[in-house]
């Protein structure tokens, strides 16, 4: 029988007992004496080197996958390699005649997935890898922006405030990226802020408000506004004499001029007596004749 013709080769690889029957070698009666190696010699031991487990990848981005192959008694090339996806399915198989396995793609959808690389070699020995990704989702949902004040001047600083934001819906934080355009032309540098310094009356500002979770971005939102006309200011008057009589002749003069579109200076002065305007005074100037002793003046 098959056993008494192995009898000495097992004998020989573990201790018989005194009656000269094997002891027990763990393998089964009649088994090659082949079998007794590790078992992992029927094995492919497979080491990823990227990317991390648990990774968080930018959709739409190359994502890189590389693995190591080894064996025990060494690797029997060609490999047949195949990457496939939980979700997406099969993403990639051929034959690789190196130890190191790399696949990259860009087209793995939104979303967690389990990436499984296979390998088999020409002695006919496989191994199996998985890791677990995430593809980064955008942020969802409706950005809406304005731009404050609704009708601004060129004394106005433009604001941007965004009333509604997206959400992300793996739960990372959601930022804004602001870019303005005077009059379709992009302006540089700018953040939420637009100092009136920078406007001028007529212009259409427009705002872009982009949502940014660390790794890919969402819907953007827009508004616009028209730059208006800017009031202008005078800081004070001047009313001389501050004490007259009868026969004096008053003048009023604006101090402080301030227009923020340039324009030039052009100032209106009404005259008023005890809160009564009068309207024959020229336009500098009130003469004596029309107050009398205990009178207020002002003009503005």
């Amino acid at each position: 029988m098959r056993w008494t013709l192995f009898l000495g080769l097992v004998c020989a690889m573990a201790a018989c007992s005194d009656a000269g029957a094997p002891a027990d070698s763990g393998l089964p009666i009649g088994a090659d004496a082949s079998t007794a190696t590790d078992a992992s010699i029927s094995e492919l031991f497979l080491t990823l080197q990227s990317p991390e487990p648990d990774a968080v990848l930018a959709s739409g981005s190359p994502a890189l996958f590389s693995a190591r192959v080894a064996a025990t008694d060494g690797v029997q090339f060609p490999l047949q390699v195949s990457w496939s996806s939980d979700v997406d399915g099969p993403l990639m198989s051929g034959e690789e005649l190196d130890d190191e396995l790399i696949f990259q793609t860009s087209s793995l959808s939104p979303g967690p997935h389990t990436i499984t690389l296979s390998v088999s070699d020409d002695a006919g020995r496989a191994g199996l890898l998985s890791v677990s990704i995430l593809i980064d989702r955008p942020p969802e949902g409706v950005t809406e922006v304005v731009i404050e004040p609704t009708e601004p001047t060129s004394a106005d600083p433009l604001e941007a405030k965004v009333l509604q934001e997206a959400v992300d819906p793996d739960g990372q934080e959601v930022t804004y990226s602001f870019s303005w355009f005077a009059d379709g032309l992009p302006v540089p540098n700018a953040g939420p802020l637009v100092p009136h310094t920078l406007t001028v009356r007529g212009q259409t500002w427009r705002v872009i408000a982009t949502p940014f979770d660390g790794l890919t971005q969402g819907v953007a939102g827009e508004a616009d506004v028209i730059v208006g006309n800017a009031i202008p200011i005078l800081e004070s008057a001047q009313l001389l004499p501050s004490i007259g009589g009868t026969t004096s002749t008053f003048t009023c003069t604006g101090l402080g001029w301030q227009d923020a579109d340039g324009d030039p200076k052009a100032v209106t002065i009404a005259w008023w007596v005890n809160g009564v305007e009068v309207a024959e005074a020229a336009d500098g100037e009130l003469t004596g004749e029309h107050v009398k002793r205990g009178d207020e003046v002002f003009c503005t």
